[in-house]
């Protein structure tokens, strides 16, 4: 994890690279399949939700700088040592011109330290106020969800059985569709549009005046539309995007997945729902004759439920086309590949905050450290000359060095010891500005 960034700041990051892919490859999918675009937004979903795991895992793929700009920091004035130093061998830097490579000895050294400032206002905390706002706005939208599951309820709790033809008419399309799991089918007046809800018991609600003046042909056709959602468990990945909106409210990206894979899950119903008609070419002169029939939708049924009758011009245009073929098994195969590999491109995406004003050696800081060179018996060499040339890595791997890159600092500046063996090197506090 590179420490540049919060590991909030880096799942949000890597969390909006996955939205914009996502959004990416369903515009390359639009007229495509239905299936195509149920894989990916499902699949979206589940990395959305995996993605915090992958913080323990490493994946070094590519480097992603974000770039920023800060005010120059002027370098920390020169103080004087405040105590003197104890014996010890210093590191002796050789001839650059020669061949050999320097061999680095323990030295000790004083850092130039200076005390902070005191702030003139005390810094508002935008850590706390961004958080209360997110709990705040994600509080407000999952009590309007709970409340309209409330809603829905009572509506379930007064709605009546239908007849028990047109339920064993349900039975035998289930049958047709190869759903073994029970269907309840029933009516309201308090709705007017038919729609599939309930997780655990599924429920298939009619108003009751389409009831009594569509044929029975079409209400089979409509049967089977809504036992296709239940068939490919469509209302438990819409309340699943449902929910993932609530918490990510502030997200841009996330506003209009729901409807997009409503959308797709209701032209796969459509589909599945034609194939069982004797006459397909009849089913998307249903759907307009639906859409007539609804004039207006409750609330809560564009929510938590999957509505028969939403989005139906761009369903009948789906239907028309040829060119969707028969989705064979190669085909979800190349899908899931698909998004597993977004996935890893997101997963292996390192974000760094790169500082471009620490590219000049004007805006870097530097401090300085205080150097002492004595012989073997502790007496100081003057006039001894030392240049900087790499940094050493603290923590396990202190072992290793990194040397001096003139780019963002400049060339390294040499210094010679007084008469007592000291002089003042200068060296950049960040050492590594595109970490």
């Amino acid at each position: 994890m590179n420490p540049s960034f919060a590991p909030v700041e880096l799942l949000l990051l890597k969390w909006t690279l996955l939205l914009a892919l996502g959004w990416l490859t369903h515009g390359l999918l639009r007229e495509k399949h239905s299936r195509w675009r149920l894989i990916l937004w499902r699949s979206v979903l589940c990395f959305g939700l995996v993605l915090p795991l992958t913080a323990l895992v490493s994946f070094p793929v590519l480097r992603v700088p974000i770039f920023s700009a800060t005010a120059a920091v002027p370098e920390t004035p020169e103080i004087l040592p405040a105590a003197a130093v104890g014996n010890s061998t210093p590191t002796v830097i050789p001839n650059l011109n020669s061949s050999a490579k320097p061999v680095a000895a323990s030295a000790s050294a004083n850092s130039a330290k200076v005390s902070p400032l005191p702030s003139a206002t005390k810094p508002i905390r935008w850590e706390s106020l961004l958080l209360s706002l997110w709990i705040f706005g994600a509080a407000f939208a999952g009590l309007r969800l709970a409340r309209l599951q409330w809603q829905l309820a009572r509506i379930r709790r007064d709605s009546r059985a239908v007849e028990s033809a047109m339920q064993n008419q349900a039975r035998e399309l289930q049958a047709g569709l190869g759903m073994k799991r029970a269907v309840s089918v029933r009516v309201s007046g308090a709705v007017t549009s038919p729609f599939a809800c309930g997780l655990w018991r599924p429920t298939i609600m009619l108003p009751e005046n389409l009831v009594a003046t569509l044929p029975s042909g079409e209400i089979s056709a409509l049967l089977a539309h809504e036992i296709a959602h239940f068939h490919r468990h469509d209302l438990f990945w819409c309340v699943g995007w449902r929910w993932m909106q609530a918490a990510f409210w502030f997200h841009p990206l996330i506003w209009k997945i729901p409807a997009a894979h409503n959308l797709a899950c209701e032209q796969e119903a459509d589909r599945m729902a034609a194939s069982q008609l004797a006459d397909r070419v009849g089913y998307p002169q249903l759907l307009a004759r639906l859409a007539l029939r609804v004039l207006a939708l409750p609330e809560v049924e564009t929510k938590l439920v999957l509505s028969g009758s939403s989005q139906i011009a761009q369903r009948i245009a789906h239907l028309k086309k040829e060119n969707s073929g028969a989705w064979r098994w190669y085909h979800s195969l190349a899908g899931f590949a698909l998004v597993a590999i977004l996935f890893l491109v997101v997963t292996g995406c390192e974000f760094s905050r790169r500082n471009t004003s620490a590219e000049f050696p004007s805006s870097a800081e530097f401090k300085k450290v205080l150097i002492v060179v004595q012989d073997a018996d502790g007496q100081p060499i003057a006039g001894a000359t030392i240049k900087p040339y790499g940094f050493r890595v603290q923590g396990v791997r202190r072992v290793d060095a990194y040397g001096w890159n003139p780019k963002p600092f400049g060339p390294p500046l040499e210094v010679t010891t007084d008469s007592e063996g000291r002089a003042w090197l200068k060296y950049p506090v960040v050492a590594f500005p595109e970490e």
